[in-house]
């Protein structure tokens, strides 16, 4: 009788169960077993050339805009190395895709750049685009390329069918992030008051215009929201495109500067501490962080992965989300 109400003292103490009239049962306190989701982590640092700026995942791969060295890197998602290089008539910056080309926003020149990505430097074109606009951000989508002229504050709606502006529509004094979803446009003003201007492709005007965080630097679009990295007060501004209404304000600390949308979470760079941020978006909270390279600033996702461009030391980090 002594030995075994040691036994079972024991097994109380270890939480496998409790004895009682009801026969025994199971004590989830101490012995519980939890199953948290796994942390993103860095599977590769792929170096490019100066200066990393924007990527972009099309054709199967990664794209970096270089703009110290003028060029394009194309990264093998396989081998996780440079596999081209595309020599630019100007100094890139912001990169989208369509389902036939790249197209590359010029730094000093007032013009994007059509790229052709072929098998080989021989099988590569690339075609200047007049838009009047320099340093423009672009994106694509809604059967149009779209860019961004901070200068005049408008929003350049390009034809990729004839290369040729179809629309300028005026949006505010520094507009600089665009991207599109099935909702329309959404364009990032800095200043004087942060806002997000939603427009409508249909007729090509400001259908809303939604006051965010301080000096609004990158939007995004996933999971039913758009996203607003608020660089000025370290903090993500998520907006619901059925009311226009800012619905949950995340904060991050630093100075968030880009946010990416995939892989089943929201992915802010924060370029002050050197980190990648995971927010849960069934939650508005953070739940992970990872140290990637020097000054992080903008993102892709694709083959699983978020690529980062890290500018400070000319790298690509690859992160494997963990969702």
């Amino acid at each position: 009788v002594g030995l075994a109400v040691l036994v079972v003292a024991a097994l109380v103490a270890g939480g496998v169960f409790v004895a009682g009239r009801g026969g025994a049962k199971h004590n989830p306190g101490v012995g519980a077993q939890h199953n948290p989701v796994p942390k993103p982590t860095v599977s590769a640092t792929i170096p490019v050339l100066a200066r990393a700026d924007h990527p972009a995942f099309a054709f199967g791969a990664t794209f970096v805009t270089e703009s110290t060295s003028k060029r394009l890197a194309r990264i093998d998602p396989n081998g996780n190395r440079v596999t081209q290089l595309v020599t630019l008539p100007h100094t890139p910056h912001a990169i989208g895709a369509t389902s036939e080309a790249l197209w590359v926003s010029s730094a000093d020149a007032p013009t994007i750049m059509r790229v052709r990505i072929g098998a080989d430097p021989s099988q590569t074109s690339v075609t200047d685009v007049p838009i009047g606009a320099i340093g423009a951000d672009l994106t694509t989508g809604a059967g149009a390329v779209w860019a961004t002229d901070a200068k005049l504050g408008n929003l350049l709606r390009i034809d990729p069918s004839t290369n040729k502006v179809t629309a300028t529509i005026p949006v505010g004094a520094t507009p600089d992030s665009v991207i599109v979803d099935q909702n329309g446009v959404w364009v990032a003003n800095r200043l004087p008051q942060g806002t997000v201007k939603r427009i409508d492709p249909a007729t090509n005007t400001v259908v809303a215009t939604i006051p965010v965080g301080a000096e609004p630097d990158q939007v995004a679009a996933g999971a039913g929201s758009v996203w607003s990295a608020n660089r000025a007060d370290g903090t993500i501004s998520r907006i619901d495109p059925a009311t226009n209404q800012v619905v949950a304000r995340i904060s991050v600390g630093g100075h968030p500067k880009s946010v990416i949308a995939g892989a089943g979470a929201i992915w802010v760079s924060e370029s002050s501490g050197n980190t990648v941020l995971r927010i849960d978006p069934a939650t508005n909270t953070v739940t992970a962080t990872v140290t990637v390279g020097q000054r992080p600033e903008h993102g892709a996702v694709g083959a699983g992965s978020i690529w980062i461009a890290n500018p400070g030391d000319d790298t690509i980090s690859r992160i494997e989300p963990g969702t």
